[in-house]
């Protein structure tokens, strides 16, 4: 059907994701996280919402149909305090840092085989190509021109009313408000 056609069905609580390949599952999630049915493959992608209770999972088109037909006759089942933190980012958060962690002994391992220091610098590099594109997506979006702007502004407006002007009439206040200075250039921000 035409997504225009959609809006005069019910709303509707279930969700069918048939992807195998898709490596984020985020529509997956945020269906779950809108209390729907989720009806997925049996697959690793798909593991982690296994167990919630609104995820209905298949392995055959027939057992897919089944899921479909139980998703429509039923409600879907509020979510628990620990599956709707599960869903949020400081879930998410967590699950990453739990997969990143690494023991002391591998970290040994990584020394002696000479890898930890190849992968300190492949992290460095992430590290430093971040900052980089910090300031060139502030750059290009006028977000550093209205920071320097904004800065000079109120600099400026502050000194003018707490400095008096000086005997032959100018104004001779230097604002040391500037976030750089002409040699240094523009610096991404954290990187002072």
């Amino acid at each position: 059907k035409d997504h225009a056609e959609l809006r005069q069905t019910p709303q509707s609580c279930v969700f069918l994701n048939m992807s195998t390949t898709e490596v984020l599952c985020t529509t997956s999630a945020e269906a779950l996280a809108m209390g729907k049915f989720v009806i997925l493959p049996k697959h690793p992608s798909n593991e982690f919402f296994l167990d919630f209770p609104n995820c209905l999972s298949y392995s055959s088109l027939e057992e897919c149909v089944e899921q479909l037909l139980y998703a429509h006759a039923n409600d879907p089942k509020p979510l628990s305090a620990e599956h709707r933190r599960a869903l949020s980012w400081e879930g998410a958060t967590e699950r990453l840092y739990e997969a990143a962690a690494i023991t002391h002994g591998q970290v040994k391992q990584r020394q002696q085989l000479g890898l930890y220091k190849e992968q300190q610098k492949a992290a460095k590099t992430h590290v430093d190509m971040a900052r980089k594109s910090q300031f060139v997506s502030e750059l290009f979006s006028g977000k550093m021109v209205l920071k320097r702007f904004s800065s000079s502004v109120s600099t400026t407006s502050s000194a003018s009313t707490h400095n008096a002007p000086s005997s032959n009439g100018n104004n001779d206040t230097i604002s040391s408000h500037n976030s750089m200075t002409e040699e240094e250039g523009p610096q991404p921000q954290g990187a002072e």
